[in-house]
C-alpha cells in the first residue's frame, strides 16, 4: 500500500466486489480508504452499476464506514448524463430505459427526459440496468431508435456481483434492445475510454500527475482496446484525447478478491 501511495496522487476505484459486496464492505476497506485521505490522496469511485445517484453510493459508503462525498462518485449513468452534456444533447428529448436514479442524473444536467408512450418521440435513447426492465420499455426504445434516435448504453456489463452470485446487468436489456434494432450503442461505461475521459475531467487540473485504477472484473480495465465508442460530436471533439500533460499518466489495474 505504502508503494502505491508513494507513486500515484489520484485513485480511479471500482465498487462493487472492490469496496463492498452487496451490504457487506470488502476486508480491510474502511482501512485502506482512510489510509488515502490521511496520506492526502485524491480518489474518484467509479462503477458500471448506473442505478443509483452519486449520493445514494455516497449514503451507502457512509453506512459501510467509508465517509465520502457525492462528488466523488462517478456512475456509469452520471458518465452518459455527463457526455450528453458534454456533446451539447441534452436540450434533445430523451428517454431513458432504467432506474429513477439514472432519470435523475440525466435531468441534474438540464437533460429534457420523456416519460412513457411519449418516449417513442424522443431523439436519445440510453439504457442502464434496472430491476423492472418491462416489454414496454423494450417496445417504445424500439420505436424510437427505429425512427433515428441515438442509442446510448452506461455499459455492457452482463453480470455484476451480489453475495447470493451474479445478478443480470445492463448488458442484457442493451443486447435485447440491439437485437430488435439492428443498432449498435455508444456505450459511455467501463472498459470504454469515456468514462475514464470523464473522470479525469472530475479531477482538478492538477490530475496530470500519475493515477492508479483498481477494479476486480474483466470491466474495470482503465480503456478498452476496441478504441473509442460511435458518437455523433462535432470533429473537434472526435479528435479530444486525455489532457495534455496526461500523456506519461500510468493506469494500473489491480485484481482484489472480494470478502
Amino acid at each position: 500500500m505504502n508503494r502505491l501511495l508513494d507513486r500515484f496522487d489520484h485513485f480511479l476505484i471500482d465498487l462493487d466486489g472492490v469496496v463492498y459486496l452487496g451490504d457487506q464492505p470488502t476486508l480491510c476497506a474502511a482501512e485502506t480508504f482512510t489510509a488515502l485521505n490521511d496520506a492526502g490522496k485524491r480518489r474518484l469511485f467509479i462503477t458500471n452499476d448506473p442505478r443509483h445517484t452519486a449520493q445514494g453510493y455516497a449514503t451507502k459508503l457512509a453506512r459501510l464506514g467509508i465517509p465520502a462525498d457525492p462528488a466523488e462518485f462517478l456512475t456509469s449513468g452520471r458518465a452518459a448524463a455527463l457526455y450528453l452534456q458534454r456533446e451539447g444533447k441534452t436540450g434533445r428529448p430523451i428517454f431513458v430505459v432504467g432506474s429513477d436514479g439514472l432519470r435523475s442524473e440525466i435531468e441534474a444536467v438540464g437533460g429534457h427526459v420523456l416519460k412513457g408512450n411519449e418516449g417513442v418521440t424522443a431523439e436519445i435513447v440510453v439504457v442502464g440496468g434496472h430491476e423492472h426492465f418491462s416489454y414496454q420499455e423494450l417496445k417504445i426504445a424500439t420505436l424510437a431508435i427505429q425512427r433515428g434516435a441515438a442509442f446510448i448504453a452506461t455499459n455492457r456489463d452482463a453480470n455484476f456481483p451480489m453475495p447470493d452470485g451474479l445478478w443480470p446487468g445492463t448488458g442484457p436489456i442493451v443486447a435485447a434492445i440491439e437485437v430488435a434494432t439492428g443498432i449498435t450503442p455508444v456505450v459511455v461505461g467501463k472498459p470504454e475510454k469515456l468514462i475514464f475521459e470523464i473522470a479525469l475531467d472530475l479531477f482538478p487540473p492538477a490530475a496530470a500527475a500519475p493515477s492508479s485504477a483498481t477494479g476486480s472484473t474483466p470491466t474495470s480495465s482503465a480503456g478498452s482496446g476496441r478504441g473509442s465508442p460511435r458518437s455523433w460530436s462535432s470533429p473537434a471533439a472526435q479528435r479530444r484525447r486525455w489532457p495534455s500533460g496526461a500523456r506519461s499518466v500510468p493506469i494500473t489495474l489491480s485484481k482484489t478478491s472480494p470478502a
